[in-house]
């Protein structure tokens, strides 16, 4: 992501995104303006509270994976 590196409440995701034909990521948390900005380009976040990769996958193919809202993203850079 070349917008790792940015002030708090200032990233935007669609920029490491665009044009890859993206739906869906699938991330420990983040906060309320990324969950944002990712749905306003139509893509959906997801918390990765899996064991591995394989169960991810697993998980987001049955439709069992958390959904990250807006209102239950991460605040100050921690995740309940």
């Amino acid at each position: 992501n070349s917008d790792s590196q940015h002030m708090h409440g200032r990233c935007y995701p669609l920029k490491a995104l665009d044009d890859k034909g993206i739906d869906a990521v699938v991330c420990g948390g983040m906060g309320a303006k990324a969950v944002q900005r990712l749905n306003e380009g139509d893509i959906k976040a997801y918390r990765a509270n899996a064991e591995s990769a394989e169960e991810i996958i697993i998980r987001y193919k049955e439709g069992t994976l958390e959904e990250i809202t807006v209102d239950d993203a991460c605040i100050n850079h921690s995740c309940q």
